[in-house]
């Protein structure tokens, strides 16, 4: 159990790092960008008495341009 926990974990944490075939300058390329985060928040100490735990989903794109990086979230 402490093992399939621990492979979990290195999945989660560390994404896999992935390369190109081509090599081709990182400022020519147009691209989309879309991320996706979930947070877990709980409070502690003195503030856990007035506040619950809450949890948030947020999500973003980018558009690379040549020129730029444009933003809309």
């Amino acid at each position: 159990m402490k093992k399939l926990f621990s492979v979990i974990l290195v999945i989660l944490c560390f994404p896999c790092l992935t390369y190109a075939q081509v090599s081709i300058k990182d400022s020519v390329i147009n691209t989309s960008l879309v991320s996706i985060s979930y947070s877990y928040q709980f409070p502690g100490g003195d503030l856990s008495k007035r506040f619950i735990p809450n949890s948030a989903i947020g999500a973003g794109y980018l558009y690379k341009t040549k020129k730029k990086l444009v933003d809309w979230r």
